[in-house]
């Protein structure tokens, strides 16, 4: 993610102006913004930020790491689940209700974390979930 100073750059705004805008763009259900768990501050862009939408990745770019990790925060938030950014991406992805949960594909390790997202597993083991299970608690 861009430096605050550097989107207000490119933009020609003031920062101010772009935290409206970004709160009115998450309001409209335009932006999801992932926040580090200490992360309490009201002029803050967050630590992640991805479009609400992940199917819309599919339009813009061919990422799809980055629309991984759209859909599993949208399943966290829209599921009621807790959702943080981590300190350390070393460690993980993301923080789900205290958890730390890597996300990716069928190759993708734990790291340091304490379960694993895979988009291409078909069976779920001790510490690997299937991203296709998320849609059983939608």
């Amino acid at each position: 993610m861009l430096p605050v100073n550097a989107v207000c750059k490119r933009w020609g705004v003031s920062k101010d102006k772009l935290y409206q805008l970004l709160t009115a763009m998450q309001r409209a259900f335009l932006i999801r913004t992932v926040r580090r768990r200490s992360d309490i501050s009201v002029s803050s862009v967050g630590a992640e930020m991805f479009l609400c939408e992940p199917a819309a990745y599919g339009y813009f770019t061919d990422a799809v790491g980055t629309r991984r990790e759209a859909f599993v925060a949208a399943f966290a938030e829209e599921s009621g689940h807790s959702l943080h950014a981590t300190k350390d991406e070393r460690q993980g992805d993301f923080l789900i209700d205290g958890h730390t949960v890597e996300v990716g594909g069928r190759g993708k390790r734990l790291k340091g974390s304490d379960y694993v997202i895979r988009d291409d597993a078909d069976l779920p083991n001790e510490r690997v979930i299937p991203m296709w299970t998320l849609w059983m608690e939608y």
